[in-house]
Order: C-alpha cells, then structure tokens, then sequence
C-alpha cells in the first residue's frame, strides 16, 4: 500500500504580478512549486492575494494546514470548486481542516488560533 505524504513547511510571497496560488498534492506531482504542506507561510503584500486548495477527493478527511500571514494584506483562501473556506488577516494563524472528502472541494473547517 502506498501510505501518502505532504511536506512538512511552504513559504509563499505574493508579489507583483503574483496573487494566486493553486496548492498540489506532492505525491500527486513531485516538481510542484507549491506542495500542500503542513504549516504555510504567507508573505502578502499585495491586494487580492489567493491561495487554493487542492482537490479534497485525492487525500482523507482529517488532512490539516495552519496558513500564517506575516504579509501587509489579507490573503482568501479557496477550496477546489472556488468557495472562500476563509480570510486570513495580516498576523492571523488558521488551523484548516478537511472534514469531508466526498466532492472536489470537500469541506473545510476554518479555525483561528490565538
């Protein structure tokens, strides 16, 4: 059996030109700029940055991210279909969970850390 992985840490800047970011499931393509991981760094400095979430149907339900904004700008995040799963506000930490895996999109539960 193959048991999946995905990386442990990602940094993302958002920069001129540069606003959206589609993740990917690492065992799904190894040569991805940018892997689901456990802990994501977000550097937004610039209005409308976007991160989406890969596709729900491919991992299982219980698969988690902490996204953190050390950015100037709030960041969106989506999931596979184009639904705001959540905002994540310069200086923010949000713990996301994936608690339904039936659809593409799956559902997602946003929760802010202190």
């Amino acid at each position: 059996p193959l048991q999946t992985s995905y990386s442990s840490y990602l940094d993302i800047t958002f920069s001129t030109g540069v606003t959206s970011v589609q993740l990917e499931w690492s065992f799904e393509n190894q040569n991805t700029l940018y892997p689901f991981s456990n802990v994501i760094q977000v550097i937004d400095n610039e209005e409308g940055g976007q991160i989406l979430l890969p596709s729900a149907l491919i991992t299982s339900a219980g698969t988690t991210t902490v996204i953190i904004n050390t950015g100037t700008e709030p960041v969106s995040v989506y999931n596979f279909s184009g639904t705001l799963i959540t905002e994540v506000a310069t200086t923010q930490q949000w713990q996301i969970t994936l608690t339904d895996n039936s659809t593409a999109g799956g559902i997602w539960l946003a929760l802010e850390l202190g």
